[in-house]
């Protein structure tokens, strides 16, 4: 009797653990990305040649979304273009989670547009005073973290000239992968050339 008392306070205790693990891991930060490349974008013009008001298609646009923080939390966001600091700074978001920030590229210069629906323009106020400059290519990362409980998330993109390219190249295995991939060939080869000849 006293050992089924002991499994069913240890079965609870580790039911407990589970599920307080669980609403933890729930209510972490996270971010995501809606792609992993973008290209910038040529804005139309009408026949006076003054813009259309329209937004990018979808395929111009990066989503970036904030999702597991409470509107209140103590957060703090980063963004940085191909490893040079972007814009920093305090990220007092107004909406309950998710929220999400729009990136696209205008090619005429490439003006950098950040839109959000957390209501907050930019991170920093000196890139909301000063503006950004102008886009580079590379990887683009968010960073973003609750300084009060130190949850962090951190996502990636990248600016291309031409994303297909980038993303081919992205991808190609390196000298030392291929070279690993080619000797492991070889030793199969030669362990199935034995097993061969042991048969015969």
């Amino acid at each position: 009797m006293k050992r089924h008392w002991l499994r069913g306070l240890l079965l609870g205790v580790s039911m407990a653990l589970l599920l307080s693990g669980g609403v933890a891991l729930a209510a972490s930060l996270s971010l995501g990305v809606d792609q992993p490349c973008f290209e910038c974008w040529t804005w139309p013009n009408d026949v006076t040649g003054n813009p259309f008001p329209v937004f990018p298609p979808d395929e111009y646009v990066v989503v970036v979304t904030l999702d597991g923080y409470t509107v209140g939390d103590n957060l703090w966001g980063e963004q940085r273009m191909a490893g040079a600091l972007l814009d920093e700074g305090t990220l007092p978001v107004s909406v309950g989670p998710p929220c999400h920030y729009y990136h696209y590229v205008l090619c005429d210069g490439l003006e950098i547009h950040v839109t959000s629906d957390c209501f907050v323009k930019s991170l920093g106020d000196e890139a909301s005073a000063s503006g950004y400059p102008p886009a580079e290519y590379g990887e683009w990362t968010w960073a973003l973290w609750d300084t009060d409980t130190g949850a962090r998330d951190q996502v990636s993109f990248l600016f291309a000239e031409d994303c297909e390219e980038a993303m081919r190249e992205e991808f190609v295995p390196e000298p030392g992968s291929i070279l690993l991939l080619g000797s492991g060939l070889v030793g199969l080869a030669g362990y199935a050339t034995l097993r061969w000849r042991t048969r015969e």
